[in-house]
């Protein structure tokens, strides 16, 4: 049985229509850390995309 922050399995199409979790956001904001460190991001674009991160209720709107 699936609990509060756990993931669903689904395919990328569906993904994006479901609504972003906690542990969906924690998981974008590890891979924007992890290209901030790789100098794939700037520092601003590092803020302003993590800032992003927190506003969308779907996984489509975060990753866009």
């Amino acid at each position: 049985m699936a609990g509060p922050g756990d993931a669903i399995a689904v395919g990328p199409a569906g993904r994006g229509r479901l609504q972003a979790a906690h542990a969906g956001r924690e998981q974008v904001i590890g891979e924007l850390k992890a290209a901030f460190v790789r100098s794939r991001l700037t520092e601003n674009e590092f803020d302003a995309r993590l800032g992003q991160v927190y506003t969308p209720r779907t996984y489509a709107e975060m990753l866009t």
